[in-house]
């Protein structure tokens, strides 16, 4: 329990970028049914800038 945070440098859609990291954060047990997790990114992604998109998904 708790918060962690990852870094990740693909650049694709937002909706690719989302289920990407859910997968991967799944398939290594960082996730299980009924958490939630937090996506904060720049958009568009291409951007590379400041933070400005929060994305709360419950797994």
């Amino acid at each position: 329990m708790g918060i962690r945070g990852f870094y990740y440098d693909k650049y694709e859609s937002s909706d690719d970028t989302v289920a990407d990291t859910i997968k991967y954060l799944k398939e290594r047990d960082f996730l299980s049914e009924g958490e939630y997790i937090i996506h904060v990114a720049s958009t568009p992604l291409h951007s590379r800038s400041t933070a400005n998109t929060i994305k709360l998904t419950k797994i």
